[in-house]
């Protein structure tokens, strides 16, 4: 992803390096020449870092101007990574040099179209940079956006929509300045340092200086616990790509006003998790809170974590976030606890809607013309298919449908590798399955040569020779994947939804969504015998990951007092639901509920900005309210969920009686994952230090590269005897014997 991401920069960077001689000696023209190939090469080699040091450090806004340059590539990675695949040549180069000055105008041909670009170098000692950093993003950035909006994908395109929409931009052209502003700002924010508090000699007003200016704060006591006599300010480091709300915000205001605290977010911007982790222990400059996804345990081990033992105890809503069990699993090497998962929280009864993780979808046209029939096993979703494509092989259009595809790109070749373990009735514990037929005694069990595995395959092989799967999936890759999802023609897949959801959210057209391409999954078993597991309702933490409290802390107890304040119904209505009166109303029965203009309001980034503040990173709740009858999630509530679904996912959830992804799947309801769960905690971070790892690391391997060969071959049963053969030689013993030392660490640690 990053490759392509940064062959994007490539393109643009392309752009910006050759020339033509203009009135200037051969030894200039040939040192300007060099530079700019340089900057040309790095960009399409994906080197875009490199490309940075062509920049002027001399300017005095370089370290925004290079923020912006990165922030671009990660935000746009995705959208853009279709450029590395583009035809194109250069049409025209003209150089001209003036004095230290070199103009380089190029005529680009992309795909028949043709594109200017200017690049500009100042010469420095030896070397040729770029002359005005700023003018040359904002020559990068109009040459992409004019490429993305003619040669880019569907969802490249609706970004770039999205963006013109909230710039107030009406055409792509005039696009790159306000997005540069954008990114500026955004950053600037980011940025900004935070007030420092200062005990006031009046004991009845506290001050906040900052700089210069002194500001009064508001003494009343009005905080949820009623001991928080004083105005405090917290900084937070949230390792994930993000953007601050705005410092004046409505609902973080009311927040600050009902316990005297209030906590300033820092997103990442141009570094990764590491990266920004690493760089904050180096400085030494310690935010108040971290939210980190994997990086903890780094924290832990540098031992500035403050442990959360005493507090557990002393507040009752960090105390009622995990059971016993759970808490457990955080524990350290040490004996104590220094961090906890901020998402995985349910209260009460599940009132989960969507589902993030893998199922095999199907589209709701497919569904509706066989009249919404049951389907539980892979033979009756592949004979459903079959019969829709045989009665319907093309589109109203004339587009020939597609009765199946897979994805085999890259790491993304679990939409291929996955399914057996779904398909035998277990969890998402992979790449393994935990068995539990002997519950005091639980083992893992490799699923990849199962009896299971080979019918998930021997189907998929009569499948693809029966012409029912698109033939060439095997080397297409995620973009072409996606884009063949965009055009509606696919009538179902397995997959995670996280990998395709979002973007054909905004990428269907209304003529789509009417026909009924949206998806809906189904939670597909091997026999109706077995049970499914695809979702499953019980909190699964995330032992390496989540939100702590560092030793430089202002004051420990006050952030662990506003933690608890934050999980009380009060506060996570506001945090979720908004203002009662203006973002949500309630009926006669106690419901919560949203008119559609609220609704849309909601969902508006810009009036999140200003308005809503979610707190996204500290601990929240998932399930039903304290009241019993609301969703603690305004997203979970039925009536919001259903509200802006179209008619043919209406009439699906209806004929179902399933209200939403995860009722669809009709997963175990009452399971109860044990301790372990889910053990790619562990696998995942697997290194090649270990037998286990470097067992894994070659099955993974082999994989990613055999698997489509099973589907594709003529002689499946010698295929599968050569892939069995070759996956022992890969010692599949000692990953195995790895992973249950760590399934058997868990639950001696549980207990």
């Amino acid at each position: 992803m990053k490759r392509n991401l940064k062959v994007l920069v490539s393109v643009v960077l392309i752009l910006s390096i050759v020339f033509s001689i203009a009135g200037c000696s051969s030894k200039d023209v040939a040192g300007v020449k060099e530079e700019g190939r340089k900057i040309v090469d790095n960009l399409f080699e994906c080197k875009y870092s490199k490309i940075l040091k062509a920049f002027d450090k001399s300017s005095k806004n370089y370290d925004i101007e290079r923020a912006v340059f990165d922030t671009f590539f990660i935000i746009w990675e995705e959208e853009i990574s279709f450029m590395s695949d583009l035809d194109f040549e250069y049409k025209k180069e003209e150089v001209a040099i003036k004095d230290s000055k070199a103009t380089i105008n190029y005529l680009l041909e992309v795909e028949d179209e043709e594109y200017s670009f200017e690049l500009n170098l100042n010469q420095d000692g030896s070397k040729w940079i770029i002359d005005d950093n700023k003018d040359f993003i904002l020559n990068v950035f109009n040459l992409i956006f004019e490429i993305s909006s003619e040669e880019g994908t569907k969802s490249c395109k609706t970004m770039i929509d999205l963006f013109m929409v909230r710039l107030d931009v009406s055409n792509v052209n005039k696009l790159a300045k306000p997005y540069y502003t954008y990114l500026e700002e955004e950053i600037i924010d980011s940025s900004r340092p935070a007030e420092t508090v200062v005990e006031s000699t009046d004991s009845t007003e506290p001050t906040e200086t900052s700089g210069d200016i002194t500001e009064t704060i508001p003494s009343e006591d009005i905080s949820v616990n009623g001991n928080n006599d004083e105005y405090l300010e917290f900084s937070m480091l949230i390792c994930y790509p993000g953007t601050e709300i705005d410092y004046d915000n409505d609902i973080q205001n009311i927040i600050t006003e009902l316990t005297n605290t209030c906590v300033r977010e820092e997103y990442l911007w141009g570094q990764t998790e590491e990266e920004a982790i690493n760089s904050m222990l180096a400085s030494g400059q310690l935010r108040d809170y971290v939210y980190s996804t994997s990086e903890m345990t780094t924290l832990y081990e540098a031992g500035v974590l403050i442990a959360w033992d005493e507090y557990i105890e002393k507040y009752p809503n960090i105390r009622e976030l995990h059971s016993d069990e759970e808490w457990e699993l955080l524990r350290q090497d040490d004996g104590h606890i220094y961090w906890t998962d901020a998402f995985n929280n349910t209260y009460g009864e599940s009132q989960e809607r969507n589902h993030n993780e893998g199922a095999f979808w199907i589209q709701a046209r497919v569904l509706e013309w066989a009249g919404y029939p049951e389907i539980k096993t892979l033979d009756q979703y592949f004979n459903l298919l079959d019969s829709y494509y045989d009665a319907n092989p093309v589109m109203p259009d004339g587009t020939p449908n597609i009765p199946y595809t897979m994805l085999c790109d890259d790491w993304r070749y679990f939409c291929i590798e996955c399914p057996p373990l779904y398909l035998a009735g277990y969890p998402n514990d992979r790449p393994v399955i935990v068995n539990t037929t002997d519950y005091d005694k639980p083992t893992i069990v490799d699923y990849d040569t199962s009896d299971t595995a080979k019918a998930y395959f021997a189907k998929l092989n009569e499948q693809y020779n029966l012409g029912y799967i698109n033939e060439d999936f095997a080397s297409q890759s995620y973009d072409e994947y996606i884009d063949m999802l965009t055009t509606g023609a696919v009538l179902g897949m397995y997959d995670e939804y996280w990998d395709f959801g979002y973007t054909l959210q905004y990428a269907f057209s209304q003529d789509q969504i009417d026909l009924g391409c949206e998806y809906v999954p189904l939670g597909l078993t091997i026999d109706e015998n077995t049970t499914n597991h695809y979702h499953v309702y019980q909190d699964s933490i995330n032992i390496l990951g989540g939100i702590g409290v560092t030793v430089n802390c202002i004051n420990p107890d006050r952030a662990f007092s506003f933690i608890n304040d934050l999980l009380s119904q009060e506060i996570h209505d506001l945090r979720f639901w908004g203002i009662e009166g203006v973002d949500y109303l309630i009926d006669e029965n106690g419901l919560y509920y949203r008119t559609n203009e609220m609704q849309y309001e909601w969902e508006d980034y810009d009036y999140q900005s200003w308005h809503g503040c979610e707190y996204l990173y500290l601990p929240q709740w998932n399930g039903t309210s304290r009241d019993g009858i609301n969703a603690m999630q305004s997203s979970e509530q039925r009536s919001i969920f259903i509200m802006n679904k179209s008619e043919a996912i209406k009439n699906i959830y209806e004929a179902y009686d399933a209200y939403g992804y995860a009722e669809m799947l009709n997963s175990d309801k009452l399971y109860e994952p044990g301790c372990w769960y889910p053990m790619y905690t562990y696998s995942n971070y697997m290194t090649t230090e270990t037998p286990g790892g470097v067992a894994k690391q070659k099955i993974e391997n082999l994989k990613h590269d055999y698997l489509p060969e099973l589907v594709m071959t003529s002689d499946f049963e010698s295929a599968w005897y050569e892939y069995i053969n070759l996956y022992n030689e890969c010692n599949p013993q000692d990953f195995i014997d790895e992973m249950q030392t760590e399934l058997d660490y868990r639950i001696e640690h549980a207990n």
